[in-house]
């Protein structure tokens, strides 16, 4: 199931493009891997390099207010150890990178992000 599909994780993703200080949305783990259990988690990696703290606690407002049966799980990618920032690069699909023209589910358009100087960028 693409994960945008879910019921909410759409609304999630389209208030999230509206902060400006949240530059990419990555989905990793069982879902972007495309093994995931029925009732698997949504894991998302939130790269916002400028976020103040209260913009950061208004992010995870906004994931724990969604309107979805799947409990999302969000890094923050500046927070994150090196080596999961290469698990998530190998097997991250980027759900929205600002100033990218299409922000189509990457599962759809097979595009697989890498990593790059303080964060993650379409191939």
């Amino acid at each position: 199931m693409n994960v945008t599909a879910i019921p909410g994780v759409n609304r999630l993703i389209e208030e999230l493009k509206k902060r400006p200080e949240v530059e990419r949305i990555i989905l990793f783990g069982s879902r972007a891997r495309g093994d995931h259990e029925e009732r698997s988690d949504i894991d998302l990696a939130i790269v916002a390099p400028d976020a103040t703290q209260r913009q950061w606690f208004d992010i995870l407002d906004a994931v724990e207010e969604a309107d979805t049966l799947y409990s999302i799980d969000v890094l923050r990618w500046e927070e994150v150890s090196n080596a999961l920032r290469d698990r998530i690069a190998n097997e991250g699909k980027v759900l929205y990178e600002r100033g990218a023209e299409s922000c189509a589910e990457p599962a759809q358009s097979g595009q697989r992000p890498k990593a790059v100087e303080g964060g993650l960028a379409r191939t």
